[in-house]
């Protein structure tokens, strides 16, 4: 059997290339490549919210991706990011894709600024100047931001920005200003008011068969094909009559909403849902 797998004539000299090709350098330094979470097990839908989405980002430098919590706005910006990162190759408007969203230092009950975390993944690229040891110097944080993205194209997405984080989104305007280049996707609860030539993307609820199929993947009690069809059938059923009772009883098309309503929901209650 091992015989299949012996490199023939045996006498030869498999050392000698057989192909006059250049021979290839791989780099030893590993790539320090920002890191984009993983799309969420159950994210579903939401495939016409992604084509816009993407049309937007790949039309204009400012888009405000607007949701209320538990809507989904992280898991599409999520979606997004890698759909164009993995595409970049064929885009013309990004070359890289940063996504970053608000965490908490070690030790500590204060926050990483998207900013410190920007500009450190910059740094770790070799593509902006470290701050300098002794201070902590904001404008030195911006110029050196600037400088560094008005030679890229990059699509850099802020993940949960609030109006009052005034340091960012002086940053964002004083980037606008200075590159065409870059862009920018900051998905927020509320629209950002600051800034006249931004295009918003709300995002809305599931459409009710969704929200059924969601519910059913997410519902212990939904733990065969037969049992997710139900929950599906039913609500399809209410649809017709237009009785959005039993949607509003999952989770109302609120993605979170409804993991969390088919998670607590008990055997008996979910039984009921079938009478």
């Amino acid at each position: 059997e091992v015989k299949k797998y012996l490199l023939l004539p045996e006498d030869a000299d498999h050392d000698v290339p057989l192909f006059d090709a250049d021979v290839m350098e791989w780099d030893e330094e590993p790539m320090h490549e920002c890191v984009i979470p993983k799309v969420p097990q159950n994210f579903l839908g939401r495939e016409i919210d992604i084509h816009k989405l993407l049309q937007l980002i790949s039309k204009h430098n400012l888009v405000n991706l607007v949701g209320q919590e538990g809507i989904g706005c992280s898991s599409l910006a999520i979606a997004a990011s890698h759909y164009i990162r993995d595409r970049k190759s064929s885009l013309l408007f990004v070359d890289s894709v940063y996504f970053f969203q608000q965490r908490k230092k070690p030790d500590c009950d204060t926050f990483v600024t998207f900013l410190e975390q920007l500009h450190s993944q910059l740094v770790k690229e070799g593509k902006a100047q470290a701050l300098p040891e002794d201070g902590d110097d904001i404008e030195f944080l911006v110029s050196s931001l600037i400088e560094a993205l008005c030679a890229m194209k990059a699509l850099i997405v802020f993940d949960g920005v609030e109006a009052k984080d005034s340091m960012l989104l002086n940053f964002v305007e004083r980037l606008l200003e200075a590159t065409g280049t870059s862009r920018l996707l900051l998905s927020s609860v509320l629209p950002l008011a600051n800034f006249t030539q931004k295009h918003v993307y709300e995002i809305g609820p599931l459409n009710p068969e969704d929200t059924a199929i969601l519910f059913g993947k997410a519902c212990p009690h939904a733990d065969s094909h037969q049992r997710q069809k139900l929950v599906l059938d039913k609500v399809m059923e209410h649809e017709s009559t237009q009785d959005m009772h039993l949607v509003e009883l999952l989770g109302n098309g609120v993605p979170g909403r409804v993991i969390e309503a088919a998670k607590i929901m008990g055997q008996e209650e979910f039984s009921n849902l079938f009478e």
